[in-house]
Formats: structure tokens, C-alpha cells, sequence
């Protein structure tokens, strides 16, 4: 009985430790979204994560894994290869350095059909400074990925005098409003 009951235990133990992620060695972030699209490695990518007004611009990775346009991982070059499998897309940049996006935050931008020349340059999130309907419904079609564009943090319309200039402003006509 001793022997079947520790048999049991060996093999409930291989089990768990068997169970994907744990035996393979597969990074949390590739069992939570499966693996990346495309890798960049052997980089200075600079993360632009230190919130201060200071000169650091945040921590330096050699590598980035990078799933459905989004930052899935910084690391090591050895830590991100871990998060490809044989359909990722490898960019070796050679120890360039690499920004992996650029916000503008003072942004008047109203075509819709042109919203990628932001993402062709580098710019990946825009603040628009004038807020309406428009921008919100563009917003949300980026957010699903039916157009192509940057995140957008919208501001509210314009609010101006009592014989407003701008289109769909709120117009005001004293200090009460």
C-alpha cells in the first residue's frame, strides 16, 4: 500500500510540474498572450518609464517582444528569444538605439484618412487638442484596429464666446456658463 500511495504521489507531482509554463520554461507573458509577433534584440531600447522631471529617460533593455502592436516584454536578448517561436519576426538592430514610440502632445488633426503619417514617423500616441464626435468615433476604430492610427487622448470641444469660431464649439454668452 506504502508503495502505491507514493507512486501517486510521484506521479501527481509530474503532473503538476508537467503543466504548460512550468516544465518548458515558457515566460509568464508568452501563457498569458501566447507568443510574440515580432522581437527586436541586440538593442539600447530606452523605455521612457521614469515619470520625473529629471534628464533619465527611463531604464535601457537590449530587447522587446511585441504582440498585436503593443510591448509585450523588455529584457535581455535571451529573455525575449524565449517569447518567439518560429512564426516571430526577429529584428536584430545591431546595438542601435531604439524609442519604441513617440507621443505628441499638442496635436490639431482632423483628417482621417491621414492619421498614419503619424505611425509612419514614430509617433504612436497623439493628445488632440480639440475634441468632437469625429475624433471620438476615429479613436475607438484605432482602439479595434479597423483604422490605422495612434492612441489618441482627446480634450474636450472648444469653449469660446458668444459667436463661437470654431465648428461644434460650446458657445458661452457670460460668466455663469
Amino acid at each position: 500500500m506504502r508503495v502505491i500511495k507514493s507512486a501517486v504521489l510521484a506521479w501527481t507531482l509530474g503532473a503538476l510540474f508537467a503543466l504548460p509554463g512550468r516544465a518548458q520554461g515558457i515566460p509568464p507573458e508568452v501563457a498569458r498572450e501566447g507568443y510574440a509577433e515580432s522581437i527586436v534584440i541586440n538593442g539600447k531600447i530606452i523605455s521612457m518609464d521614469d515619470a520625473g522631471y529629471n534628464q533619465n529617460p527611463g531604464h535601457i533593455y537590449q530587447a522587446m517582444a511585441i504582440k498585436r502592436g503593443r510591448i509585450m516584454g523588455l529584457g535581455t536578448t535571451e529573455q525575449i528569444k524565449a517569447m518567439a517561436n518560429s512564426s516571430t519576426k526577429v529584428i536584430d538592430v545591431g546595438g542601435m538605439t531604439v524609442l519604441p514610440g513617440l507621443w505628441d502632445m499638442h496635436v490639431h488633426w482632423y483628417g482621417r484618412d491621414t492619421f498614419t503619417l503619424f505611425t509612419a514617423n514614430g509617433v504612436t500616441g497623439i493628445r488632440q487638442m480639440f475634441g468632437n464626435s469625429d475624433l471620438l468615433r476615429w479613436r475607438d476604430e484605432i482602439a479595434k484596429g479597423s483604422l490605422q492610427g495612434p492612441r489618441m487622448v482627446i480634450a474636450s470641444p472648444i469653449v469660446d464666446g458668444p459667436q463661437p469660431i470654431w465648428p461644434n464649439s460650446i458657445s458661452v454668452h457670460n460668466e455663469d456658463e
